[in-house]
């Protein structure tokens, strides 16, 4: 008999560019945790307290509308990692990641992790401290015009397998190779030996790279885009 799927994957957006006014930021305040409100408010910078606002908001309002709860009951725990799970729930996972202009969460009924970065300038020295050898003769073989793209292609993807797999940076990114296949396939390997993980990118936004990675490979076809009027 085959293993039951309680939750289909599903990946959501919210864009950290909505306007939000001081009503809703202090109504939003009352749906989270007391000790994650407390964090919140010590931000000295309005852009960093609110992003981490709606990122805990959203994944609170995806569980919610899964479970049929109010997402004021929502508990969150993590383990010795920091990998947050649902407390009382181990059948629902779920993982979130934010940059600049976006947030992005994904659930599923199995393990599973998301990374979302902006597309940015960075140092070459980068390349070999955090890439394998094998990605990193990868990299040096495309045009240089390439690197940069290549760079958080590689460095999103990680992120995700890493952030799946819940031990955090105890497993070293160089450790972690990524191999693109053909037919658009991506694999992981760990150690030089390939893992069962199954990942892939999504097309959110051309100046950001987002990687999803779960022990599965029923992704969805698309990222769906909440609104902030949706999960207030």
């Amino acid at each position: 008999m085959g293993v039951v799927k309680w939750f289909e994957m599903k990946i959501f957006a919210l864009n950290n560019l909505e306007p939000m006014d001081d009503l809703t930021f202090r109504k939003l305040l009352t749906n989270i945790s007391d000790e994650k409100r407390e964090r919140i408010k010590k931000f000295a910078k309005l852009d960093d307290a609110k992003m981490v606002l709606l990122a805990d908001v959203l994944i609170r309002s995806v569980i919610a509308s899964e479970l049929k709860v109010s997402s004021k009951t929502i508990e969150f725990n993590s383990n010795k990692y920091g990998k947050p799970f649902l407390k009382g729930n181990s059948r629902l996972h779920f993982n979130v990641s934010h940059s600049r202009d976006w947030i992005v969460c994904v659930i599923d009924n199995e393990s599973v992790g998301i990374d979302i970065e902006k597309i940015r300038p960075i140092g070459f020295d980068l390349f070999e401290q955090f890439f394998s050898v094998e990605e990193y003769n990868t990299l040096i073989a495309k045009n240089p015009e390439k690197w940069q793209l290549f760079f958080f292609d590689l460095w999103t993807l990680k992120e995700s397998y890493i952030k799946a797999v819940g031990k955090g940076f105890s497993i070293p990114l160089k450790s972690v190779t990524i191999n693109f296949l053909k037919k658009g396939e991506i694999t992981v390997k760990l150690d030089n030996k390939l893992t069962n993980w199954a990942i892939k990118q999504y097309d959110l936004d051309p100046d950001y790279k987002t990687s999803v990675c779960g022990t599965n490979k029923a992704f969805p076809d698309n990222v769906m885009i909440k609104k902030l009027k949706y999960i207030c």
